[in-house]
C-alpha cells in the first residue's frame, strides 16, 4: 500500500531504468539518481484503466455475485498550471 517511495532504492539496485508509481511526496523525487526515471502517474489515473478489466474478470469468475460498475467517474483532484 502507499505510494511505493520506499521501493525506489530497491528498484534502482535491481537495475530498473523506469519506476512507475502514484502519489509520491515532492521530496521522494529527489531520492533516485539520474539513472532511474521516476514517474508519478497519479492515483486516479493509474487505477482508472483497471476498472473495466477488473469488472470483466470478476463478472466471469463470480457467477453468483451481482456486480455493478459505475457509469460516473471523475477525478476529485484538479490541476492548475
Amino acid at each position: 500500500t502507499g505510494a511505493g517511495a520506499s521501493l525506489i532504492g530497491a528498484a534502482r539496485a535491481a537495475g530498473a531504468d523506469f519506476y512507475v508509481t502514484a502519489d509520491l511526496k515532492y521530496n521522494d523525487f529527489m531520492t533516485p539518481d539520474s539513472a532511474l526515471t521516476v514517474a508519478d502517474v497519479g492515483h486516479f489515473e493509474s487505477e482508472y484503466c483497471a476498472i473495466r478489466l477488473l469488472f470483466d474478470i470478476l463478472s466471469k469468475n463470480l457467477l453468483t455475485f451481482a456486480l455493478r460498475r459505475s457509469a460516473c467517474t471523475r477525478n476529485p483532484v484538479n490541476y492548475w498550471v
